[in-house]
């Protein structure tokens, strides 16, 4: 029988946004009793949080308001990515990681995930194509059936669903 660190250590999921409450940064961190302090820092600056840990007067000791409204989207999932991290998962799920964020964001995430995948098997939904493009592989998914898979460069060429998306996303971005 698996017990539940067994099962964090193995497996770790990570979705937008998931719940801060009101604590302590560095108190997000101890869903399991075995991370200190010092790890949870630093894992956070590791992934690159070090700006948002800088950033507040009292570091990781920085009160979190309810839902992390002293927090932007994405610090929010820095946070949520450094909390999967720190139990050093064999599989790491990424759940629309760049998901409603801004440009600036978005590089800041994509070092994260860079970082994070190293010594990993990383599964990413996502919707934003840019998230996933450095994928050793990508699934693309048609109303829940498999449509094409393959790296990036190989699915621009086929010019199917995912060159469609692709290029609808890079039209989009252009216009901003």
């Amino acid at each position: 029988m698996f017990q539940l660190y067994n099962i964090i250590v193995f497996l770790t999921i990570t979705i937008v946004c998931s719940g801060i409450f009101s604590q302590l940064i560095f108190q997000l961190f101890f869903e399991i009793s075995y991370v200190t302090d010092q790890e949870a820092e630093d894992t956070l600056r590791r992934i690159g949080g070090s700006k948002l840990i800088d950033k507040f007067e009292n570091g990781m000791n920085q009160q979190i308001t309810r839902g992390g409204a002293n927090l932007s989207v994405g610090e929010k999932q820095i946070i949520s990515f450094a909390r999967a991290v720190v139990h050093n998962p064999a599989i790491l799920v990424m759940d629309e990681a760049t998901a409603n964020i801004d440009s600036e964001t978005e590089t800041l995430i994509q070092y994260a995930l860079e970082t994070v995948k190293k010594g990993r098997t990383m599964i990413v939904i996502a919707h934003r194509l840019s998230t996933i493009k450095n994928a050793d592989k990508i699934v693309v998914l048609e109303n829940g059936i498999l449509v094409e898979q393959g790296q990036h460069s190989d699915l621009l060429a086929l010019n199917g669903v995912y060159a469609n998306i692709y290029r609808s996303q890079i039209k989009s971005s252009d216009l901003r």
